[in-house]
């Protein structure tokens, strides 16, 4: 009867709202409140919710997605002049856990290629639960471009490159390793330049290594058989992956399980037979790439860690010094490729 006078326009009861948005019984509820208000979705009942609340009145409140952790909501306040992502954490465990790193790291980094935490009292009011407001990034993230153009042109390549060392350059000075580099945590504001995102993996480098670290074809082997000692190095590795992506469209190795052990397929020739490896991939790809590339990407996804490039030796790579993009070329050159027929050549 809770529900029914709810919705029947009586006065919003709070509790009621943060069970329906973030208990880990909310499905059960809504479903059983769907036969009274012609079965609304989820998030048809989550923006009712919002839209009766005075604090979230002063805004524009549009759902993207759901994930195992979070919902994600794009908000644009009224009295604010930035957009933001709101995430609202689920009341899980691993949640939870989540939600405090993200929020102890974003807390403590500022640069131009790291995402900006949002005002954090703001719908205080409003949420009894973890909640975090970040930058929103207008044009998605990398993935989707990568995606969308099959691979990128070398300069653009190049200057998000620079882009990305730039802001873990910037946390690994404060002694904090990301741990989860990939395309999708690469975000892209209205210029289309980097914002490097989701830092709930993210630990210092006098942590122990926690199991569950990266994602898939991303993770360095020391993060897959959890020996990861230099994190630093971890997150080399993730890079030069993220860089052979944007240059060929393609993963340089796959994760595969055999015999309850993962392993790295093509990880063998890339040691054995650097040639082979490369014909293989700019064979598949209907690519070719400088032996500046080749060199930079055979040291950042070398099998031992210590002997992996620093951030140093990166920018004092050959192809690292090659030309780059201004922010306003890099958008024009950006937008050129996404009207284009085909990814930019």
């Amino acid at each position: 009867m809770v529900v029914i006078s709810f919705f029947s326009e009586a006065l919003l009861d709070m509790e009621l709202l943060h069970i329906l948005v973030i208990a880990q019984n909310a499905q059960s509820v809504c479903m059983k409140t769907f036969k009274l208000i012609n079965n609304l979705n989820f998030k048809s009942v989550l923006m009712f919710c919002f839209s009766r609340i005075p604090e979230f009145k002063e805004g524009r409140f549009t759902f993207e997605f759901e994930t195992s952790k979070f919902y994600f909501y794009r908000v644009f306040f009224d009295k604010q002049p930035t957009e933001y992502a709101l995430k609202v954490f689920k009341n899980t465990d691993d949640a939870k856990r989540s939600y405090l790193r993200e929020k102890t790291f974003l807390s403590k980094l500022k640069n131009p290629h790291i995402l900006k935490i949002g005002p954090e009292n703001y719908l205080k009011k409003v949420f009894h639960h973890p909640y975090l407001l970040v930058e929103y990034a207008q044009s998605k993230d990398l993935f989707y471009l990568v995606r969308d153009l099959k691979s990128l042109d070398e300069e653009v390549a190049r200057t998000y490159f620079h882009q990305v060392i730039k802001g873990i350059e910037y946390i690994h000075k404060k002694k904090i390793a990301h741990m989860d580099i990939k395309l999708e945590n690469l975000f892209l504001d209205k210029d289309y330049s980097i914002k490097v995102g989701d830092f709930d993996l993210a630990q210092y480098f006098e942590e122990k290594c926690q199991k569950g670290k990266g994602t898939r074809n991303y993770r360095a082997p020391e993060v897959i058989r959890r020996k990861c000692q230099n994190f630093g190095a971890a997150d080399i590795y993730s890079i030069g992956v993220v860089l052979f992506l944007m240059l060929l469209g393609r993963f340089p190795f796959a994760e595969r399980k055999v015999n309850n052990t993962i392993e790295l397929d093509l990880y063998a020739t890339f040691q054995e037979d650097p040639d082979a490896f490369w014909n293989y991939h700019l064979t598949h790809s209907n690519k070719t790439v400088s032996q500046d590339f080749k060199d930079l990407i055979e040291a950042m996804l070398e099998l031992d860690p210590n002997k992996r490039p620093t951030i140093d030796e990166i920018k004092c790579s050959e192809w690292y010094q090659g030309k780059t993009l201004s922010k306003k070329e890099l958008k024009a050159a950006i937008l050129k490729a996404l009207n284009e027929p085909k990814s930019i050549q």
